[in-house]
């Protein structure tokens, strides 16, 4: 495990603009960021990298809206954060596979804190079975959907078994309400990119 002291100087040694894009991701990660819905609407649209087609991220972030729990404190200069101890991770959506570990570390310190309550009930099938948080935007920790293990892997599966994918939206989707994975295509999108690097918070 890295105390979060080191955390700050491992990503301080980071070449631009990784150092200064993370730094605006900790300021999320203590509730003191700009909304992204206040992005321009110009910016209310972009492209998938593999289809050419659109979607509408401002949108998408209202549906993800419900979500976003209050941010616990975060570590103290000397709290010990947990090592993530499985294969590398991914990007997703356009965020880095390093990014989703560190605020994986993050969540992980304050459920063992405390200060965050444990999912108990899939926001999608309403299982109580094996129940953990998924993030859709790495840019906010605290936007946290509960998932069971076998929505999660749907989620996350989707690229590779687009057809799978579509069953699941249609299995799942309530009539007359338009839910997160509704919108969700089975290609990649690139969230990170739209979000872009948020505005400096005021102190």
């Amino acid at each position: 495990m890295g105390s979060w002291t080191d955390f700050h100087q491992q990503m301080s040694s980071q070449p631009p603009p990784i150092a200064s894009r993370f730094c605006n991701k900790l300021q999320i990660a203590i509730g003191k960021i700009c909304n992204p819905l206040q992005r321009t609407a110009t910016r209310s649209s972009a492209r998938g990298s593999t289809s050419g087609m659109t979607f509408d991220f401002a949108h998408y972030l209202t549906l993800l809206e419900p979500f976003r729990v209050p941010a616990p404190p975060l570590p103290g200069p000397d709290a010990r954060l947990a090592e993530w101890r499985w294969p590398p991770l991914r990007p997703y959506n356009g965020f880095s596979g390093e990014l989703r570990v560190r605020v994986w570390q993050l969540q992980r310190f304050a459920l063992d804190a405390g200060t965050l309550a444990r999912p108990e009930v899939c926001s999608v099938c309403r299982s109580r079975a094996h129940v953990g948080f998924h993030n859709e935007t790495y840019a906010d920790p605290w936007n946290i959907i509960p998932l069971c293990h076998a929505c999660h892997m749907a989620v996350h599966g989707r690229f590779r078994h687009p057809d799978a994918w579509a069953r699941f939206q249609a299995h799942h989707h309530r009539a007359g309400i338009e839910l997160w994975f509704d919108m969700l295509p089975a290609i990649f999108i690139n969230m990170e990119e739209w979000i872009g690097a948020p505005r400096q918070p005021d102190m």
